[in-house]
């Protein structure tokens, strides 16, 4: 399970740079899906991180 979260979690990263990219943000359409997809993928990334933190101590 931590692994799939963990993938998540790089893939979230991944878009994060993605959506930042100049060319990625001239191709509105392809903008448009990264975002919805990187905002459906935050509730999940910032609940982890909150447990990842727990989880230290």
């Amino acid at each position: 399970m931590l692994h799939k979260l963990d993938f998540i979690e790089e893939k979230y990263e991944e878009l994060s740079k993605k959506i930042a990219d100049p060319e990625i943000i001239a191709d509105n359409n392809l903008f448009q899906k990264l975002c919805k997809e990187h905002s459906s993928m935050e509730p999940i990334v910032l609940k982890y991180r909150e447990y990842k933190d727990i989880q230290k101590g």
